[in-house]
């Protein structure tokens, strides 16, 4: 703008000094001999005016021009200054976004741990709860074994007790013989005999008494026996139920293991969208340096930024099936089962015996236990039941 007032200066000077010449040419020299050259000056300054007042005309248009363009520039400057601030805020929300998702991964990782601490005390647990079924399964045989040998017991001391009872009537009839004897002292001979049998029949009835003291002394023992079977049955019992209180907290657990799992479902799917966004922004930012236009979601907030994307094709996961509805198989043995590559009925339905010693020895059980609970057959019933197929 100086520039153009100072050439716009510059001009009037010219146009100035011209006058003046002109005006002392003609004062100086005689209108006889300068005539034409008077008109020849004159042509010259009307075509000098002429172009002065072309220029003038310019430089005002020039002006206008300069005045749009600094207008313009006033504008694009404060374009840019609410540029920057926007990027600026934007930028300090990427790094927000960043830290949450740092934070996410942390906690994510810190479950993870917990959760397979969780599964590895799980299979300890099932491990000592098969170790306690093993034990209460040969407790309650030994109970009914001990049973069976109280009875047979009682039944002894009833027998015992009934030779009691015909041993107490052979010494009531020794009684009478013997007061039958004292009316027969006239009969010395008859009584000597009758001494002799009554001695014999004494000696008899002291082994017969001797042997009942042995057969009593004997049962008193037995009952001994049957009474720390007894208690040993109590402390079997007490123990039984233990192992159930055990198992009771061990499917509670699982149930906590569960929910602990839809939870960490749901972070995942939080963590999954966090990056999505953050893929979104990164993608926005490099569209703005790249000079592409960034599409505002219509519907959302102002400086929420999309990109179109095109939506991934769904994929074709492997078919999945329940293994829970196996008798036998719990959650924590169908999450083992998944990790070793078993998703489906058929899977199971097709092992051999070398598939069921591997299967066992990777969930550290027996065999034993898989034939009992005869998953195979579970399997072939429920791929029935869904399917409609018969394996």
């Amino acid at each position: 703008m100086i520039a153009l007032m100072s050439q716009i200066l510059g001009c009037l000077l010219v146009a100035a000094a011209i006058g003046f010449a002109v005006g002392w040419l003609l004062r100086n020299r005689s209108a006889e001999s300068d005539e034409h050259q008077l008109t020849d000056r004159e042509t010259e300054l009307r075509i000098k005016g002429q172009a002065l007042d072309t220029a003038i005309y310019e430089l005002k248009v020039k002006t206008s021009t300069l005045s749009a363009l600094e207008s313009k520039v006033s504008s694009l400057e404060s374009l840019g200054r609410s540029a920057q601030h926007e990027l600026a805020s934007r930028q300090e929300r990427i790094d927000r976004l960043q830290q949450e998702l740092k934070e996410s991964q942390a906690r994510v990782a810190s479950l993870e741990t917990e959760q397979q601490a969780r599964r590895e005390r799980l299979a300890e647990q099932d491990t000592m709860l098969s170790a306690y079924a093993n034990e209460a399964r040969q407790a309650n045989a030994a109970r009914t074994e001990s049973q069976e040998q109280l009875a047979l017991k009682e039944q002894e001391l009833l027998e015992l007790q009934q030779r009691l009872v015909e041993s107490d009537n052979r010494l009531a009839e020794i009684d009478r013989l013997r007061s039958q004897l004292a009316e027969l002292e006239p009969a010395q001979g008859r009584v000597h005999w009758l001494e002799v049998q009554l001695s014999e029949k004494d000696a008899q009835h002291r082994r017969a008494l001797h042997a009942l003291e042995d057969d009593l002394s004997a049962r008193d023992r037995r009952l001994a026996e049957l009474a720390q079977q007894a208690q040993l049955l109590h402390d079997r019992d007490r123990q039984i139920a233990g192992l159930e209180l055990r198992v009771a907290q061990l499917q509670a657990l699982q149930a906590e293991m569960a929910g602990q799992a839809k939870t960490m479902g749901e972070q995942e799917a939080e963590i999954s969208r966090l990056r999505k966004r953050l893929g979104e922004f990164r993608a926005a930012l490099r569209g703005r340096d790249d000079g592409s236009p960034v599409l505002v979601r219509p519907n959302g907030p102002a400086n929420q930024l999309t990109l179109q994307i095109p939506s991934p094709k769904a994929s074709t996961s492997p078919r999945k099936d329940d293994l829970k509805k196996i008798p036998g198989i719990g959650p924590a043995i169908e999450r083992a089962l998944n990790k070793m590559g078993t998703f489906t009925y058929v899977q199971i339905a097709r092992w051999k015996d070398t598939d069921i010693a591997r299967v066992a020895r990777k969930l550290d059980t027996v065999p034993g236990r898989i034939k009992r609970d005869n998953w195979i057959a579970g399997a072939k019933r429920q791929h029935r039941e869904k399917y409609g197929e018969k394996l």
